[in-house]
């Protein structure tokens, strides 16, 4: 072993380092529920409009059927981003990093909740289901105020 690596060592068991957990790799201590919130309801708001698109007739350009179906795919692509988004941003950050064990005392339903949003952020990713968005955007909401009841705090607010 060099000697850096010996000292190193012997200031490890002097002074041992703490771990630090944060989201972003820097122990900054900031989460919100918003960029999860935001998300939800984005996947809710691109179902809604791929649901209200009108569908070209038997008639209808090349043109219009081309336009239709860049219109699907832009949307589509959206919503399954914003989907995976939702979920990392709800397993990732707040389950994985925020949360605490006595969290769960407070809020015994958590850990399902978080589960079944993560759940239904894949099902959200896969599919135009407009009852499915619904309850991911009301699954959120619940988390939100879980974090807002354990004492989570909203930075710039």
């Amino acid at each position: 072993m060099s000697f850096v690596g010996s000292v190193l060592q012997i200031l490890d068991r002097v002074a041992p380092p703490r771990v630090a957990h944060a989201h972003c790799s820097i122990p900054c201590g900031l989460y919100d529920t918003a960029p999860s919130l935001m998300a939800a309801k984005t996947v809710l708001t691109m179902v809604q409009k791929i649901q209200a698109l009108e569908v070209p007739g038997l008639n209808a350009s090349k043109e219009q059927r081309q336009q239709h179906g860049q219109d699907v795919a832009r949307m589509t692509l959206v919503k399954q981003e914003h989907a995976l988004l939702c979920r990392r941003e709800v397993v990732d950050v707040l389950w994985a990093q925020f949360f605490k064990p006595e969290h769960l005392q407070q809020a015994p339903n958590l850990h399902d909740l978080v589960w079944g949003t993560a759940k239904l952020s894949t099902q959200c990713s896969q599919q135009v289901n407009l009852q499915a968005a619904e309850q991911l955007v009301q699954k959120v909401q619940e988390i939100a105020a879980i974090y807002d009841k354990v004492g989570g705090q909203h930075p710039g607010r």
